[in-house]
């Protein structure tokens, strides 16, 4: 770990703690991937549970749906808390230490800076009864490289060549710092290219009927309700212990601890500010306290006026007095985050390049810019959460002339309508990924306007320039150049980052089994309840 993260890290941490000693979780974001893509090392032994009288049909509160089961058609952290159930990538990160190991791939060789060659795994099968082989390896990494949303997690990749049905090697078209852990990510798990080809033929859809080869598959889906998943007997690692997992959606933030309260969920993954002291003082309760690796931000669409004028995005970055938003929003329990990533990135930096409260100065530049008396526009969210942020907006840039028009949707047509080019301004939450290269490349690459995760269409050749530097170097210093990054990304105002939020996870007190994930990936499959 490289000292401006741990000296970031340390400070976060004691501030968290300084705040409150509880638990944890997070709303739903997006992610860069890695961050939230972890799933468990390979085991033979199933784990028994220590008595008989358990149930094992686990259900979790979740704030939204999954948006797709297609691992190459969504980037968001509710898609990938399923996919990391229902698919193995090449590579897996440990939930618990965070390291890297074989997952369908047995073993692997880093040949040379662009080379790598996997040993695949035998014996392994499709939840269809299907054999994997390095055929659906290739044609899963050739697929992902192409798509949208998850592209930036592939599209270094030059070339995937089967050497046989159980050896592949992978060749990238430049030396990329953080391919590995790519490869460890639920976007490049890898599917059943047989299955997909007929269910083309079929005018069927993979993420209506996805086929995976992991420890759970889909048993039912009544969208924007509940997702089933349930125990794959025939997995060829650590079997699940849970019978089933249901993701029950629960939209209201209060109406999820009251679910949990009452024993109808088992688990939430985050705890609205609003409830921990309730959730922490409630002893049929247990809690986990994490430092969360997701970020709020207000993001803007740069190909519309105003926000195409870094004047104005400036001039509503001085007028937002960041810290009233935590007080109130999240009462209290969070840090104000003022750089491009969470706090858990390398080379995290919160002091770079502050814009200070400043209404008279904002004021200026809004004249500078031609708006002296404001302007229209409209802010797009997803949850009561940011439904507080936006008011607090519209509250603190009533100062300038501001009006904001509040739009509240259903969290799959939200991320929709922000991936286009016909919204004005959005709150979201970004979970940083382990190496901060796939965060720039997503957010902030021209190349990844849209879906990807450019949502504001942000576009700089300074910037491109930058980012491509920091990902293909290997061997070198990387921290300059993404102190370089966080500084432009701060001085244009690509978005404006608000908070990183104490993350509280919270179950039942008989609930065992969970292996928690600081980064907010969670294992629930191997869980069950005493009874």
């Amino acid at each position: 770990m490289k000292k401006s993260r741990l000296l970031a890290l340390t400070l976060v941490m004691a501030m968290m703690f300084a705040m409150l000693a509880g638990c944890s979780s997070k709303e739903e974001t997006t992610t860069a991937a890695p961050a939230g893509d972890t799933t468990t090392a390979a085991g033979s032994n199933e784990p028994a549970p220590p008595s008989e009288n358990v149930r094992k049909d686990i259900v979790i509160a979740k704030a939204s749906d999954v948006v797709t089961p297609d691992p190459h058609d969504g980037n968001d952290t509710s898609s990938s808390a399923a996919l990391r159930h229902l698919y193995n990538s090449l590579l897996v990160r440990d939930v618990y230490t965070g390291e890297i190991g074989p997952c369908l791939a047995e073993s692997y060789e880093v040949v040379d800076d662009v080379t790598y060659k996997f040993k695949l795994r035998e014996g392994v099968k499709f939840h269809n009864g299907n054999d994997f082989n390095a055929e659906d390896v290739k044609f899963s990494l050739d697929r992902a490289a192409v798509e949208a949303k998850v592209k930036f997690m592939a599209e270094m990749i030059d070339e995937v060549v089967i050497d046989d049905e159980y050896n592949v090697t992978v060749t990238t078209q430049y030396p990329y710092a953080p391919f590995l852990a790519n490869l460890a990510g639920t976007q490049l798990s890898i599917i059943d290219k047989e299955t997909f080809e007929q269910y083309e033929k079929e005018g069927k859809s993979y993420g209506e009927f996805p086929i995976g080869t992991g420890v759970m598959k889909l048993k039912d889906w009544h969208v924007n309700d509940s997702f089933v998943m349930e125990r794959w007997d025939e997995y060829w690692g650590e079997k699940a212990v849970a019978d089933t997992v249901t993701f029950k959606v629960v939209p209201e933030e209060s109406s999820r601890t009251i679910a949990l309260q009452s024993g109808d969920v088992d688990m939430i993954d985050e705890v609205p500010p609003v409830d921990i002291d309730r959730v922490l003082a409630d002893d049929t309760i247990k809690t986990v306290e994490n430092v969360s690796s997701s970020m709020t931000y207000v993001g803007w669409n740069m190909t519309k006026e105003p926000f195409n004028n870094v004047k104005v995005r400036q001039a509503l970055a001085y007028a937002t007095n960041k810290q009233d938003i935590i007080d109130v929003v999240i009462e209290g329990k969070g840090i104000e985050i003022n750089t491009a990533w969470s706090a858990l990135g390398d080379y995290f930096d919160n002091e770079i390049y502050k814009y200070d409260y400043d209404v008279e100065k904002a004021k200026a530049m809004m004249a500078e810019a031609g708006y002296p008396d404001g302007f229209k526009a409209n802010i797009a969210l997803n949850s009561d959460e940011r439904s507080r942020v936006a008011q607090m907006l519209q509250t603190q840039w009533a100062d300038l002339g501001v009006e904001l028009e509040i739009t509240l949707m259903e969290w799959g047509a939200y991320l929709e309508h922000i991936s286009g080019k016909d919204h004005d301004l959005f709150v979201l939450g970004w979970s940083m990924s382990y190496d901060p290269a796939s965060t720039a490349l997503a957010l902030f690459h021209t190349e990844s306007g849209g879906a990807t995760g450019n949502r504001g269409w942000y576009s700089n050749p300074v910037m491109d320039e930058l980012i491509d530097k920091g990902a293909q170097t290997i061997k070198g210093d990387r921290e300059p150049i993404y102190r370089d990054i966080q500084k432009l990304v701060m001085e244009d105002m690509v978005f404006m980052p608000l908070y990183s939020k104490q993350c509280i996870v919270a179950m039942a007190q008989n609930l065992e089994g969970i292996r928690i994930n600081p980064a907010g990936s969670h294992m629930y499959c191997y869980a069950y309840v005493n009874e």
